[in-house]
């Protein structure tokens, strides 16, 4: 299946829209079943203890939205002793859900205009967002990620025949009509094999893990060695 990235409903309709409400609350039955919070926090949480990090940490989600996967994250990260602070920058950013000992900054923002301001922080995380930009500005995108951080993670749709499949059949657990289209267009613009490696910065010896985790999500991730 060639890469093909298309405009998402989600994306363009207002985020007032009773439609879009529905399909943010979908897309959390969605992240459940692909196991994105859980891959995620399974490389953050080796790259921490390998690291011997035990001071306050900050972790930025990009494309962050309602923030529950970096406050699933931070969640679960207390329960092992760390705390710090999460910035979850979108466009279109809505309040998170309670973090608990985390300090939350919520920053409107395009990720390339954050980018250019950004500070440096430990771990920048995505999830379900990589997929919208085409080859060249997601390998700008990550280019500049790469100077900001130690630790980088994402979950991403798999782009596979499986996966494909699903897509088309997301209407069986409650999904809407835009869930529904933009599951169909989120696969055609997913990943596989090594494709953001190739696109990940080679100036240093980063650690880069690339891999399918479950049926349908692509997860790559890079550490830069100590």
């Amino acid at each position: 299946m060639t890469r093909l990235v298309q405009p998402e409903l989600l994306d363009t309709l207002p985020p007032t829209d009773p439609r879009v409400l529905q399909s943010r609350r979908d897309l959390r039955r969605v992240n459940a079943l692909m196991g994105n919070a859980g891959a995620i926090l399974s490389f953050v949480t080796r790259y921490l203890a390998s690291c011997g990090v035990h001071a306050p940490i900050t972790i930025a989600e990009i494309g962050a939205g309602e923030g529950f996967i970096a406050v699933q994250v931070a969640h679960a990260l207390a329960r092992e002793g760390h705390s710090g602070k999460l910035l979850l920058v979108d466009q279109q950013p809505s309040v998170p859900p309670a973090v608990g000992s985390w300090e939350a900054h919520i920053i409107k923002s395009d990720v390339f205009a954050w980018l250019d301001d950004a500070p440096c922080v430990d771990v920048i995380i995505a999830n379900l967002f990589l997929h919208h930009f085409d080859d060249a500005p997601l390998g700008n995108l990550l280019s500049r990620c790469a100077e900001l951080c130690d630790c980088f993670a994402a979950a991403e749709p798999r782009r596979s025949i499986i996966a494909a499949w699903f897509s088309r059949r997301v209407k069986l657990i409650g999904c809407n009509d835009v869930t529904r289209h933009d599951a169909e267009i989120s696969v055609r613009a997913g990943f596989n094999d090594s494709d953001l490696s190739a696109l990940w910065p080679r100036a240093e010896s980063w650690r880069l893990t690339e891999k399918r985790v479950g049926a349908f999500t692509h997860f790559f991730g890079a550490t830069r060695p100590a």
